[in-house]
Parts: structure tokens; C-alpha cells; sequence
């Protein structure tokens, strides 16, 4: 009588280890192929505009819709004005701000998070920045509380470029054409730059 042959032990352990093999390298695979999608949304960083879903939250709030942006510019060097296109024109999704109560339609950078919820880490403009001015013609010559000024950096360089400098509490209107002063740079709630008048040497 011929018996049926027995499997070889070290064999079918082989065989084995053949396929725990196989499935570590296939969740080894797998993992790698999601590294780089989690890599980046744990470091992309977008431009959005918060924005009104039903009622725009009032201070202290904290938590904002946001509408994303895509901010177009010519590749060249310069001084250029950068334009902003929405991807909708109404409310995508929602960020935790880090940088306190943030006005409507400020435009801010956003980190998405591991999770898919977005934080907000920053304004996209220039408010609270500090400027040297030189006034092109005196307070107040054209409009009330306003005058043309050259906008210097504190390094004292010249940007080239001109703006408006307001004086809302009638408090540099003796300044002339050719006076020197600090002025900050703010946005209202509307989006609106505004450059303010707060030191300016007295008048001789």
C-alpha cells in the first residue's frame, strides 16, 4: 500500500513565513503610499477670507467661515497687487483662529490639520506693520484728516510707493507738506487699508 506523502515541516513553515512576509510589505507599501498625503496636509498652508455663513460671529468668538482664495501675480520681480479669486461665493468650511477675534472678509493663512479641521495661524496683510511717512502736501489740504505721503521703511529706505495718511482724531493737523512721521498700517472690517498717523515731530 502507498501511503499518501507527508508535507515537508520546514516547508510549509517557509511557505509561511513566505506570507507574513508578503502581507508586512503590503501594509509597509500602503503606509508609504499615504506618507505623502498626510506630510502635506499636516504642512500646507492655504489663503482664505473669512466670511458669513448665517450671522458673522461677534468678539470674542473664536471659530469663523472661511471661503478659500487663489492669489494670482505676475512671475516677475517688482511691486506688484496681487489678485484674489474665491473658489465660492459662499461659506466652505470653518477655522479655529489662534490669533484671536478676526473682522469679516480678512483675508488669513490657514493650516489644515491631520483631522481635515483648519486652524487659522495668521492675517494675510501687512496690518499692524509700522511705516516712516513724509508728507507730499499738508494735512488735511485735500481732505479732512487726510494727506499724500511718501511710505518709507523704518530702515529709512523709500518703498516708491504713495498712500494716504490719516489723522481720525484731528490731532497732527498742523503737519505740512514735507513733515516726517511714524504712521501703522490697519484694516477695518470691510478690508479697507488704512495708514494712521501716531507720532510726527512738532511742528517749528
Amino acid at each position: 500500500m502507498v501511503g499518501i506523502p507527508t508535507p515537508d515541516v520546514s516547508l510549509r513553515r517557509r511557505v509561511a513565513q513566505l506570507e507574513a512576509s508578503q502581507r508586512n510589505l503590503q501594509r509597509d507599501l500602503e503606509r508609504l503610499l499615504r506618507a505623502p498625503a498626510e506630510r502635506n496636509n499636516s504642512r500646507e498652508v492655504f489663503v482664505a477670507q473669512t466670511a458669513e455663513d448665517s450671522s458673522y460671529p461677534t468678539a470674542p468668538a473664536n471659530v469663523f467661515g472661511l471661503i478659500f482664495q487663489t492669489i494670482s501675480f505676475t512671475r516677475s520681480e517688482g511691486n506688484q497687487t496681487p489678485t484674489y479669486t474665491a473658489h465660492s461665493s459662499s461659506v466652505q468650511d470653518y477655522g479655529l483662529s489662534l490669533v484671536g477675534y478676526i473682522a469679516e472678509g480678512t483675508y488669513v493663512f490657514v493650516k489644515r490639520q491631520r483631522n481635515g479641521q483648519y486652524v487659522i495661524i495668521g492675517q494675510a496683510t501687512e496690518a499692524g506693520r509700522l511705516w516712516l511717512f513724509t508728507l507730499n502736501e499738508d494735512m488735511g489740504a485735500t481732505t479732512a484728516g487726510e494727506a499724500a505721503a511718501d511710505l518709507i521703511d523704518l530702515d529709512e529706505s523709500d518703498t516708491g510707493t504713495d498712500v494716504t495718511v490719516t489723522d481720525p482724531w484731528d490731532i497732527f493737523t498742523n503737519l505740512v507738506s514735507g513733515a516726517e512721521g511714524l504712521c501703522i498700517q490697519q484694516v477695518d472690517t470691510g478690508g479697507t487699508e488704512y495708514y494712521v498717523v501716531i507720532q510726527a515731530a512738532c511742528p517749528t
